[in-house]
C-alpha cells in the first residue's frame, strides 16, 4: 500500500538556523537554531536589561527579523513549493480544491481597482481623521475585502460626484446578502461582461443602475423572473 505522504514528518525546507517541516496532523513546525552568543549575529545593546519588558522584546524582535526575515522567507518559499507539489501529483483534493479557489479569488481581484480606507472616505465624503471608525458605520452598505491583511474597497461602487455609494449597488448589495451570495461571487458577476450591457455591470453603474439591479435580480433570484 502507498504510503501516505503525510503519514510521517516532511521535511519543506532548511536554512542556516532554520528548519522547516509540515507534522502528520498538518501543522508547519519550524525549528529555530539560534544561539544569541553568536558572533555572526547583530549586537544587542547592554542597555536593554534596564529597560521595560516591553520595549525589550520589541528590540529582540527587531533583531531577530533583521536576522532571520531572509530565512524566514525562504523556508515558507520552500513550504508553498511542498504545497503545489502536492497539488500538482493529486495528493490531496481538499487542498487542491481550497487553493484553485484562493487561485481565482486573487485572479478577480487583481483585476479590480481599490481604495483605502482613506480613500474611501475621501469618496463619501466623511472625515478621514478615523477611516476605520467612520466607514464602520457605513459598513452594510460597502463592499469590502481584505487583501494582505489589509481593508481595501472596490472603487467601482463610489458615485464620486454625489459623495456616495451609487443607490443601485447599495439595493445590489442588500439583495445579494439576502441571496447568499459571497462578495466573491458578487464582484465576479459585476466584473464579467454582460448581454444587457456594453461592457460590465460595474462599468454601467453609472448610466444604467436600475437596469444593472434588475439583472442582477433576474440572476439572484431566477425562479421570481422566468
Amino acid at each position: 500500500m502507498a504510503k501516505h505522504p503525510l503519514s510521517a514528518e516532511i521535511l519543506i525546507g532548511e536554512t542556516e538556523h532554520l528548519k522547516g517541516s509540515v507534522t502528520p496532523e498538518g501543522h508547519v513546525r519550524l525549528v529555530i537554531d539560534f544561539n544569541p552568543h553568536d558572533p555572526g549575529l547583530p549586537a544587542v545593546v547592554p542597555e536593554r536589561q534596564a529597560r521595560a519588558a516591553g520595549s525589550a522584546l520589541d528590540e529582540m524582535l527587531t533583531v531577530f527579523m533583521t536576522t532571520f526575515g531572509g530565512e524566514i522567507e525562504a523556508v515558507a518559499s520552500d513550504y508553498g513549493t511542498f504545497l503545489r507539489g502536492d497539488v500538482a501529483q493529486g495528493r490531496d483534493p481538499e487542498l487542491q480544491e481550497r487553493l484553485e479557489r484562493i487561485r481565482l479569488q486573487n485572479q478577480i481581484l487583481s483585476g479590480v481597482e481599490m481604495a483605502d480606507p482613506a480613500q474611501a472616505c475621501t469618496f463619501l465624503g466623511l472625515s478621514g481623521a478615523n477611516p476605520s471608525a467612520a466607514l464602520k458605520r457605513r459598513e452594510a452598505e460597502l463592499m469590502r475585502f481584505t487583501i494582505e491583511g489589509r481593508v481595501r474597497y472596490p472603487i467601482f461602487q463610489f458615485e464620486d460626484d454625489e459623495r456616495r455609494v451609487y443607490p443601485a449597488f447599495a439595493a445590489i448589495l442588500r439583495e445579494a446578502f439576502a441571496s447568499e451570495w459571497s462578495n466573491f461571487r458578487l464582484l465576479n458577476w459585476m466584473m464579467r461582461p454582460h448581454l444587457d450591457f456594453d461592457d460590465t455591470p460595474a462599468k454601467a453603474l453609472g448610466k444604467e443602475g436600475d437596469a444593472v439591479y434588475a439583472a442582477f435580480l433576474r440572476e439572484a433570484r431566477p425562479e421570481m423572473h422566468g
